[in-house]
């Protein structure tokens, strides 16, 4: 074969091969980054759920620690009220005065904060005994006696009947009420101070040893 016709059935073949061959250069797709987490992103994502849970712990110990030592105030108490506390032996002194009855008659009797019983009509002194200072004190409370009215003598006075007319200082402040045998308005209370009174001061008692 010549010369010239090898060169070109060489040159041919060689342009007829690139044409045939696609350029996979040019079509060439570049790679993706793929769109999966990383072993790196996961291992983050768990270090940020560890510490919010540690972190919402520790709020929550220290809230219910802050609530157990939340010490309650202390209740106050109130003071006891004059009218419902009985006032002190030497704090009291009475004057009972007792008139009428069948015989007419009109009776004083005092008695001062230490229990001694005088009557200036007849001389007569006795003692009471601290239990009936005490006694005559629970009914002088019982009476609640300050804050009684004045007087529970009704308009008929009749017939024969004992008035009273009590007295009874307190720390300097004296309250005088009047009554009568079988009042129909006075409170019970006041009527067993009536009695108290009277049985007290009509028996005499042995001074205290």
């Amino acid at each position: 074969m010549p010369t010239t016709s090898l060169r070109s059935f060489l040159r041919l073949w060689a342009t007829s091969k690139s044409s045939a061959s696609p350029n996979t250069t040019s079509t060439r797709r570049p790679r993706s980054i793929s769109s999966r987490p990383s072993r790196f992103d996961f291992a983050r994502s768990n270090h940020m759920n560890t510490k919010n849970f540690l972190i919402g712990l520790i709020l929550t110990l220290t809230l219910v620690g802050c609530a157990r030592s939340v010490v309650p105030s202390p209740i106050a108490t109130p003071a006891p009220s004059p009218l419902v506390t009985p006032p002190a032996v030497s704090e009291i002194s009475i004057t009972y005065q007792r008139s009428g009855g069948l015989v007419g008659a009109h009776d004083t009797w005092l008695i001062d904060p230490q229990g001694k019983v005088s009557s200036p009509g007849s001389g007569a002194a006795a003692q009471l005994t601290s239990a009936q200072m005490a006694e005559l004190i629970a009914a002088i409370r019982l009476a609640n006696f300050m804050t009684l009215q004045d007087s529970y003598l009704p308009q008929d006075t009749c017939c024969d009947r004992y008035e009273y007319i009590v007295t009874i200082t307190v720390n300097g402040q004296s309250k005088t009420v009047r009554t009568i045998d079988a009042s129909p308005t006075a409170p019970p209370a006041l009527t067993h101070l009536i009695n108290t009174l009277t049985r007290l001061v009509t028996v005499p008692a042995p001074a205290d040893q």
